[in-house]
Parts: C-alpha cells; sequence; structure tokens
C-alpha cells in the first residue's frame, strides 16, 4: 500500500499489519522476540506512539496502535522494522530486506470497531494454535498487565547471582538509556546463567521493555478481566486488511524447529546452506514425519 494513499484519521486505532519478505519465519526464537520487543519500545517512545494490542507471531507481526500523524506511524514503522532486519541480519550472516517494504494498516473509529481489532489481534496465537487463551499467550504480552514474571520464579537484585544482578542493570540501564538490545549484548549477559536464571531474565527484559498500553486498551472494557474475558467470548474481525491464510497450526513450526534443533540445524545454518541442502532436508522432513509441506517452506526459506 503507497503510504500516500494510505486511509489515516488522526487518534483512531490502526491495525498494523507486517509480513516477511517472502512470508517465511523470522522471528526463529525468544532472542529474535526479544531484541524485537527492545526495538519496538525504543521507538514507539520515539515518535509518541501508543501500542494498545500486539501479537508476534512466525511470520509476521500486528499491532493495534494510536498515532496522532500519519507520518509518524509511517516512520516508526520503517524504523522498528529496518533496525530490526539490521540486527537480524548481522546476527545469522544474512544479507537483503527482511520485510515488504510497505505495511497493511487500516482505521478503527467506532468502540465496536476497536473492540472487533483488539480481540482480533491478541487471539491471532489461539487462532493459530498456539494457545488456549490469550491471556497465556506471552508474545501478546497480557501476562505482563500484573506480574513481572509469569513464566518465571520472581527475583531481586538483593537475592540474585551475581551474573544475574549484572544482566538486570545492564538490561535496565539500556532501557533507561532509550536504547534497544542487539543480539551480542543478550549472549553477552547470559554467559554463565543456568536454566531458571535465564527465565527469569527473559521475563524481567520483556516486563522492562513492555511496550503496550494496556491501560489504554482497557478503557474500551471497563477492567482487564473483562477485557480477557471478551477475547475467549469474540475472536475478533479484520475485513479491511488483505491478510495471508494457510490451514496448518503454528504449531508445525514449533514442531519443525524442535526437529531440525536435533539434526544441528540452526536458524543461521538455514540461512547459510543451499537450496539443494534444504530440499533435502525438507523431503526428509515430510516423508519421516509427516510435516507440512507450506510450513518448511515457509521455515526454510525455500
Amino acid at each position: 500500500m503507497n503510504h500516500k494513499l494510505r486511509p489515516f484519521t488522526a487518534r483512531a486505532v490502526q491495525h498494523i499489519y507486517q509480513k516477511s519478505i517472502d512470508g517465511g519465519v523470522v522471528f526463529y526464537n525468544v532472542v529474535d522476540r526479544i531484541v524485537f520487543c527492545s526495538v519496538v519500545c525504543v521507538m514507539a517512545e520515539r515518535y509518541g506512539i501508543t501500542i494498545l494490542m500486539s501479537a508476534i507471531m512466525f511470520t509476521h507481526l500486528h499491532h493495534s496502535l494510536i498515532a496522532n500523524m500519519k507520518s509518524k506511524m509511517s516512520k516508526f514503522m520503517q524504523d522498528a522494522t529496518s533496525v530490526y532486519a539490521r540486527l537480524h541480519n548481522c546476527h545469522y550472516g544474512r544479507k537483503g530486506s527482511l520485510f515488504h517494504d510497505t505495511f497493511g494498516s487500516a482505521a478503527k473509529t467506532s468502540e465496536k470497531k476497536i473492540r472487533e481489532n483488539l480481540a482480533y489481534v491478541a487471539n491471532n496465537h489461539v487462532e493459530k494454535g498456539l494457545c488456549k487463551h490469550a491471556v497465556d499467550e506471552r508474545w501478546t504480552f497480557l501476562p505482563y498487565y500484573r506480574n513481572g514474571f509469569p513464566f518465571s520464579e520472581p527475583i531481586t537484585l538483593e537475592k540474585a547471582s551475581q551474573q544475574l544482578t549484572y544482566a538486570m542493570r545492564f538490561v535496565a540501564r539500556r532501557r533507561k538509556q532509550k536504547k534497544y538490545l542487539k543480539y551480542s549484548d543478550w549472549y553477552s549477559i547470559t554467559i554463565g546463567l543456568n536454566h531458571v536464571e535465564i527465565e527469569q531474565l527473559i521475563d524481567y527484559t520483556i516486563s522492562t521493555y513492555l511496550y503496550v498500553d494496556f491501560d489504554k486498551a482497557i478503557e474500551f472494557y471497563g477492567d482487564f478481566e473483562t477485557m480477557v474475558s471478551a477475547f475467549d467470548s469474540v475472536v475478533g474481525a479484520e475485513h479491511d486488511i488483505k491478510e495471508e491464510y494457510y490451514r496448518f497450526s503454528d504449531q508445525e513450526y514449533v514442531r519443525i524447529g524442535k526437529i531440525l534443533k536435533e539434526k544441528g540445524w540452526s536458524p543461521r545454518k538455514i540461512y547459510e546452506a543451499s537450496r539443494d541442502e534444504k530440499v533435502k532436508m525438507a523431503n526428509v522432513l515430510m516423508n519421516r514425519y509427516q510435516i507440512d509441506g507450506l510450513a518448511l517452506r515457509k521455515y526454510m526459506h525455500l
């Protein structure tokens, strides 16, 4: 969509849909998503963007946001995706665009349409078979509204190990400086941490860089419980943006990732491997594990 022709209503809730350049996977793991979240947080603050709901999927992302100028909304999306693409490419040894140059957007002005859109964005993971309730999914960020450590043991700096204390202070300092995290930052601060501590640091980092203003979203429902109950009752709808639909569950991506990891295939290897090598491995997964062919093509960029 040409940004000059993009419909825009100031202070309306804008549904943003951004997909990868080839329709393939761009968020392979937790670190990809953490780096992206930190970038979005910094850029949203820079351009005065209020994000009411968000969903980070494997191949695309959704935001329900408010911007007072179309140019700021466009600049926010341009900078957030281009900065992340640069970090992603540098880490994985990849070249070229990661996302489409343009993104889909649709203005929601009535409260009914806004609620429909918030439910639609929140339920993306539910619809793709990744969870039963939107409030349970980490990458809707809903679990972080009232709990800084929803998927790990709560911890304070006074009780943390020296390594974890350093990592938490590093994250807090970067956030205070309005700087995003790089892949090298994450892998550096997690050296020496055990599994439990890494899970704690993941929660702490997401909470620190939480960019969704749930209080603003709640204004359309009254309270948090009513909002999440509405998400359970209504899937939501989007008729103004053309999205790519496919039949398989996103659990296929989870399965593919686990199998490839067992076979020594990392995201970096996927990017570095020749087409023949990827086709050969894809055939193994289809024949031996009955993996969906389209899911494999998207995961392995075939």
